[in-house]
């Protein structure tokens, strides 16, 4: 794939061709409300940038842009590499992969009430890495806009790997379920 130079509508700044990689991981759930969100913000004008999705079991197809159900490992890596940015649903594995590479990040919990997961626990995960500074977090699609826009300028920390990280989320978690519970 060549590169191109374009120009960013949201900082009018000169850079390099941006590719935006949606991963939705291999849940058997969907994720449709952000796979249609993206084609209404495409339509729209507000994403200019080339996208590219592995949708997993999303029954919604794209229309403009192209995607595909599952990838092999080798190809999910490349083309997180490949990618300027990333937006993820709240899936552990998605989300370290696309850290550990350095890349800006999006994470989209899946939500229960859209039968996208079992329970909500997304939202604890992608609260303490948004907390951390270490992406941005969105809970509802209508988000995704002011997100697109904010990545840019966000100052987003290195992240060095998941060693101690799980145990760190899982006592977040802990303390989140017990403020719940006061």
């Amino acid at each position: 794939m060549g590169r191109v130079k374009t120009v960013l509508p949201q900082s009018k700044v000169w850079r390099m061709y941006i590719l935006i990689f949606i991963c939705l991981g291999s849940q058997i759930f969907q994720m449709n409300r952000l796979l249609m969100e993206v084609d209404r913000l495409i339509d729209k004008g507000i994403i200019k940038e080339k996208v590219y999705a592995q949708i997993g079991s999303s029954t919604y197809k794209p229309k403009n842009y192209s995607y595909t159900f599952f990838m092999k490992s080798d190809e999910y890596d490349e083309m997180v590499r490949s990618a300027d940015l990333i937006i993820s649903h709240g899936g552990t594995g998605s989300l370290f992969k696309a850290l550990k590479e350095g890349k800006r990040t999006i994470g989209i919990a899946r939500l229960k009430k859209y039968d996208e997961a079992e329970n909500d626990h997304q939202l604890q995960i992608l609260s303490f890495l948004e907390h951390n500074d270490y992406l941005i977090s969105i809970t509802e699609v209508d988000e995704l806009e002011g997100a697109l826009k904010q990545i840019l300028s966000h100052h987003i920390k290195p992240f060095k790997g998941e060693g101690k990280m799980v145990p760190l989320i899982d006592n977040y978690i802990d303390s989140c379920e017990k403020m719940k519970r006061k």
